[in-house]
Formats: structure tokens, sequence, C-alpha cells
């Protein structure tokens, strides 16, 4: 087996059937898909169950309670039987003959880890994620702090999802248990190890990957505990980058601490300002009193920040939260016309 696909399911109905399609019509078919049913309740796990029937050589279910995102892709690590590893949310889409063009980078550079373009979809609108390099591009030795560069001074790099991993590099059996109640930053808790012991990472300049915000994942709703739950995952990037010899941790903590909250909020799907104003305003001042924040945006090491940025960091750096309100609610209005 060449591949094994890992897929967790969690109530995305709207969603599974295109996904699964996109897997199981690629041209390229020495490949086995682990469906991880993470306790679904909306029919997702009826429509995955018939795909098995479908396919019974290729498809593999793991039916479990709910354990979140990170523990689900660990279980199917477990049995995953591939020489290299994709995975996949199971709202997004593997773009046509993606696996063909992986396995030619594969056969022609002998990789460790490959890492490809995605396209982005969020309210309608496409972005494009794709990297500085050139096509099949190779970072070994030296050359690997290139990818360390994007890991602590961005956030584009640090998706499982465009990643290809070879198997020799998993850790079937490193346990994440401690992890389990992350919610923002799982994937990087994963690419981390894998990135370090890789030696060697080639990139392919190809747009293998349809990636959905889908409007009720958890990073578009509001959760105060998020911000300790990056706060977790930050600490541990901070080891890893000690250990690659690289400083850069003011840059860190602004982009693993501070923007995906601060966006989860002002993006959020459920906030009623009426109802949350003291709730968030709390939440706003504990963030704007953080010892860690006052000190690396004042350390910030020139970032390349957009003003819509820059003016969030500003305002919460000067205790301006009646300003971060305004942004909210200009956001959703915002919001509401383009719906119409």
């Amino acid at each position: 087996m060449y591949f094994s696909i890992i897929m967790p399911v969690y109530n995305v109905y709207d969603y599974i059937r295109e996904s699964l399609e996109s897997i199981l019509s690629q041209n390229y078919k020495d490949f086995e898909l682990i469906i991880i049913n993470d306790g679904s309740t909306d029919g997702s796990e009826t429509v995955c169950e018939g795909f098995k029937e479908k396919y019974p050589d290729k498809i593999k279910i793991i039916n479990q309670e709910n354990k979140g995102l990170l523990l689900a892709r660990r279980e199917g690590l477990k049995i995953a039987s591939g020489s290299y590893i994709l995975s996949i949310d199971s709202d997004d889409i593997l773009m046509p003959n993606s696996l063909e063009k992986i396995k030619k980078c594969i056969d022609t550079t002998q990789c460790d880890v490959l890492f490809f373009d995605a396209i982005s979809e969020f309210e309608n609108k496409n972005s494009i994620y794709n990297y500085p390099f050139s096509n099949m591009e190779i970072f070994e030795g030296e050359k690997k702090k290139d990818i360390y560069s994007l890991i602590y001074n961005g956030t584009s790099f640090n998706n499982i999802w465009n990643k290809v991993i070879k198997m020799e590099l998993v850790d079937k059996e490193a346990d994440y248990h401690d992890f389990s109640s992350i919610t923002l930053g799982e994937d990087l808790l994963q690419v981390l190890p894998i990135v370090t012991n890789a030696k060697k990472i080639v990139y392919l300049d190809q747009k293998c990957y349809y990636y959905r915000k889908n409007e009720f994942s958890m990073t578009q709703t509001f959760n105060p505990a998020s911000f300790s739950s990056i706060r977790r995952v930050t600490n541990v990037l901070k080891k890893y980058i000690a250990k690659w010899g690289c400083q850069s941790e003011p840059n860190v903590f602004l982009f693993w601490s501070i923007f995906p909250v601060l966006d989860s909020i002002i993006r959020s799907k459920n906030i009623k300002l009426s109802q949350n104003s003291n709730k968030l305003k709390n939440f706003f001042i504990e963030l704007s009193n953080d010892e860690d924040f006052l000190q690396y945006y004042s350390q910030r090491n020139n970032l390349s920040l957009s003003k819509s940025d820059n003016l969030l960091l500003s305002s919460l750096y000067n205790k301006r939260v009646n300003f971060i309100f305004f942004l909210i609610f200009c956001y959703q209005k915002l919001n509401k016309i383009r719906k119409k």
C-alpha cells in the first residue's frame, strides 16, 4: 500500500459525500482510506457506511465516541499500512489527479515529507495557499531553516492537510491525550516532530487540496478557553525553536497566542454582543493585561502585518476594548450584507 489517507469525521453531513468522492475518484488507486467516525450524530456516519459498502477494499471505518480531531487522527494512524500518510479533513476536497502528482514527485526526490499548495474557501471567496519556492525544491541540512522560518513567522505552513509524510517518521504510539482539550493549533503539535526529524522535505508547486473554512467549525466559534489552549501549543513550539537554534519568540507569541484567538472571536458565528458583552469585555481585558503579550508586542521583530492586524493588535495593547467591540459589530454587519 502506497498511501494511507486519514479522515476524521464529525457532523459534516453537508460535505462528507463530496469529500469522499474526491478521494475515491483519484486516478492513482494504490491507497487506503481510513475514516474515523468521531461520534457523529447528523447522518455523516451513515454516508460513510454507504461508501464502505461500495468500496469495501478501499475503506476502513473506526467508530468511536467523540474524542476530538487530534485523538481521532491518532486512532487512524494506528491501523495505517501505507508507505506515506495524508490527512484530509472531512469537509475538504482532494483535487483531481493529486495522488498521481504527489507519487511522481516522491519517486523523483525520495523525500520524507512533501508539502503542496491549496485553495482556501471562506464565505464564497477563494484564496491560495502557496509558497515562495521553486517546484520540487528540496530542503535538507541547513536549508531546513527556511521551513522553520515559515512555522515561527506565520501559520500558513502549519496545517497537517497539505503534507504527505513518510510512515517511518510517524510515531504511532506517541501519546497525545494530554492535549485532547486543544481546540486551536492541534495540527502544529503533529507537524513539529515530523518536520524536525525529516531529512529531506520537498515542495510540490501544485494545488492539490481545496480547504473549506466551515462556518460551524471550532475556529469559527467563540470559546474563552481558546487562549489557554493555544498558549499550550505555543509553549511546545518555543521548545522546538530552541532545538532548531532559532530565535523569534515575540513573533511566535503574537502569531500563535493572539491572532488565532482574536480572529476566532471577530469572525465568530455565535457571538451576540448584547448577551456576551461582559464575558467578552473581561476576556479582552485579561488578554490586554497579559504580561507575555505586553512584552512580546513591544519587542516584536519587524512583523509584516496587514493594516487590520496592526489595528487589532494596537487596540488590544492600548486597551481599546470598545473599539474591538466595534470591529466585531462591523464584521457581523458586513457578513449579513454579503449573504443578501
